[in-house]
């Protein structure tokens, strides 16, 4: 009988081999979730276990209560290991055994761990708002976060919240009106001191003020600061022809002009907005209800963004320079071209604001429901807060962790409902419980 030649047996082989890698590395692809290996040689043959993440249940978000968390996985017997603070999960990390619950801010990771191989791990985010109201001041028109985080509210004076009470800050005279502006690591107060005689003030430290000697002006400026600190003010000064855009320069300890005269001399502007990107915008009262949001350029000019506005609530911008206008019905983004609305089912929306990660957080008369609540839009998408503030708002701030703080407009009086998104350090978790 013939012996079947050199070349078909290795031929042979190598059909084998590859069969047992084709068919044994296969088992367990396909799946919609991250995977681990373990990999075996022999002097034959390459086998590859293929490992599926687990699933965490449910998703990342922010929930109203904080869920029970569940984790599964699609090999039968495999063990799961987890962690709880974001840490990277081994075979020495928490031994999952059925469902449990968490009290505080948590990043759950989850490895599947079988043959002595383990998967690449799982992901879920998890936060809770809660609420606290605090009373104790009449009537807040204004809220502002300090640079520390520190609680302001404006009411004709500053009221600074200590985490237990309000106390008044002094400021160098005496105050009519006040609202407040943070920038980077300062806090600025607009401040009326005579019946159309205004200052800018500086704080220097806890309950110490300095003034930056505003020049004169004919009516109410508008006030805002860069993300490093410069205070800008735009107002209608007298002999300079119209409503002008200035800059203070803490070097000369003067103010700079740094604009041209809003072009067809408005009744009023009545909002400023120093972008984190460096661009400055402001909103111009032209008259009947119609605002007109402009744009300085480059050679001080002041260049039309989109068309006429209506039904005006505010601007507020991102933390890449994103440009909104908050307005009755909803808020509206600029897209570079035009105006598109975020949606969101608002029958009467009252002020938004950005949080440090990009969220929009926005409070408001729900279409649906006729609710007062918030919102927030999350990746497109926005998620209903479904514990009911008191009435409509004043105006809204959000803190460098993501807290927001809001005035409500009640029937008798007016209080300030601090919302906190658990997920700061536990000692300033006291503070906002």
């Amino acid at each position: 009988m013939k012996r079947p030649s050199h070349s078909l047996i290795i031929a042979g082989f190598f059909l084998v081999s590859i069969f047992a890698i084709i068919f044994l590395g296969g088992c367990g692809q396909g799946q919609n979730v991250p995977t681990g290996t373990s990999t075996s040689t022999t002097s034959s043959t390459t086998t590859t276990i293929v490992i599926p993440a687990p699933i965490i249940s449910p998703a990342s978000g922010t929930y109203e209560v904080y869920p029970t968390v569940t984790i599964t996985s699609e090999i039968i017997g495999a063990s799961i290991y987890y962690t709880i603070d974001g840490g990277d999960p081994t075979t020495a990390s928490y031994l999952y055994a059925g469902p449990f619950s968490i009290q505080s801010t948590h990043t759950v990771r989850a490895v599947v761990a079988t043959s002595g191989a383990t998967s690449l791990p799982s992901r879920s985010d998890f936060s809770v708002w809660s609420v606290k109201n605090l009373s104790g001041i009449a009537t807040p028109s204004q809220v502002c976060f300090g640079a520390d985080d520190t609680l302001y509210a404006a009411n004709g004076l500053c009221n600074r919240y200590d985490g237990t009470t309000w106390q008044t800050e002094t400021l160098s005279g005496s105050v009519i009106t006040l609202s407040l502006v943070r920038g980077g690591t300062s806090l600025f107060a607009l401040v009326e001191k005579r019946s159309g005689n205004y200052d800018i003030e500086k704080q220097n430290g806890i309950n110490s003020w300095g003034s930056l000697n505003l020049p004169t002006l004919t009516t109410k400026p508008c006030l805002a600061a860069s993300a490093e600190g410069i205070p800008y003010i735009i107002g209608n000064y007298t002999g300079e022809g119209g409503w002008v855009l200035k800059k203070w320069n803490s070097d000369l300890l003067s103010w700079e002009t740094q604009s041209q005269a809003v072009p067809d001399a408005p009744n009023s502007v009545v909002a400023l907005c120093v972008a984190a990107d460096g661009n400055i915008y402001i909103d111009s009262d032209e008259g009947y209800g119609s605002y007109q949001i402009l744009k300085l350029a480059g050679d001080g000019s002041w260049q039309p963004v989109g068309g006429n506005r209506y039904s005006y609530r505010g601007l507020i911008t991102g933390p890449n320079g994103e440009l909104y206008s908050v307005e009755e019905d909803a808020v509206y983004h600029w897209n570079g071209v035009g105006w598109s609305s975020l949606g969101g089912n608002f029958l009467l929306l009252y002020s938004a604001v950005v949080s440090v990660d990009g969220k929009i957080i926005a409070d408001g008369k729900d279409s649906v429901t006729g609710e007062y609540i918030f919102k927030e839009l999350d990746n497109g998408n926005w998620q209903t807060y479904s514990s009911e503030i008191a009435g409509s708002t004043n105006g809204s701030a959000s803190d460098s962790h993501g807290n927001i703080a809001v005035t409500l407009n009640m029937q008798d009086t007016s209080y300030v409902q601090y919302l906190s998104l658990d997920r700061l350090p536990i000692v300033y978790l006291r503070k906002s419980n």
